[in-house]
């Protein structure tokens, strides 16, 4: 997990989980295409917020779609 990504959203008062930083981070490498320590440094506040939360959104997503998929037996 990237330590300036979580400094970064420190400083911008942004509560997060492990989990939303670890796709958050996932998200700068796919946008900035580089590592994420590195992508953060080239990112807007704006922009690093709007990742964040297209990153709260993918787990939403997961939960649900493993809800769906799980299996109750009575």
């Amino acid at each position: 997990m990237s330590c300036k990504v979580k400094a970064r959203l420190a400083l911008l008062q942004a509560i997060t989980t492990h989990e939303e930083r670890r796709e958050l981070d996932k998200i700068i490498e796919e946008k900035t295409h580089m590592y994420c320590d590195e992508g953060v440094d080239r990112l807007t506040d704006n922009d690093l917020l709007a990742y964040l939360e297209e990153a709260r959104a993918r787990i939403t997503k997961k939960q649900k779609k493993k809800q769906e998929t799980e299996v109750y037996c009575v």
